[in-house]
């Protein structure tokens, strides 16, 4: 199999894959991932550091402050004292984030359902067993390369 070829066909798919299904997407949109930021959050129970956010984003101490002010300023997330440490600051999931949230998810889920129905489905079987595999096998890597 001819792996340099294949990669760089893929990454050329990839490439093309993003600029065409997203020509509306500006700065302003993308907003420097606070989607994931609100994925996460409530991933963990609408609670966390923003030490914690920042590992799990792979971003900058001082990149996820600026994130998390401007979640702040739309009122999507608050910042509270621990009633514990009163050092800390967690970041909680506000009603309004977590409705933000609940839409931006549902968006993408009828996306990736139009998506699917344009496949069939065979191929959408294919396309999802295929992502399985390539997540164990990314993992692997990140692991093997941590070690």
């Amino acid at each position: 199999m001819e792996t340099n070829a294949l990669a760089a066909q893929a990454l050329q798919v990839f490439r093309a894959l993003i600029r065409d299904t997203r020509p509306e997407r500006t700065l302003t949109d993308m907003q420097q991932g606070e989607k994931l930021a609100l994925v996460l959050l409530e991933e963990a129970g609408g609670r966390m550091l923003p030490g914690e956010l920042s590992q799990a984003m792979g971003t900058s101490t001082a990149r996820t402050a600026a994130l998390l002010r401007s979640l702040e300023a739309k009122g999507l997330v608050t910042r509270q004292q621990d009633t514990a440490d009163r050092r800390r600051m967690p970041a909680c999931l506000t009603p309004l984030g977590t409705a933000e949230l609940r839409r931006h998810m549902s968006a993408l889920m009828q996306q990736t359902q139009a998506v699917f129905a344009a496949l069939g489905e065979a191929d959408s079987r294919e396309l999802v067993r295929l992502l399985g595999r390539l997540r164990e096998i990314c993992s692997s890597l990140s692991t093997a390369t941590l070690s």
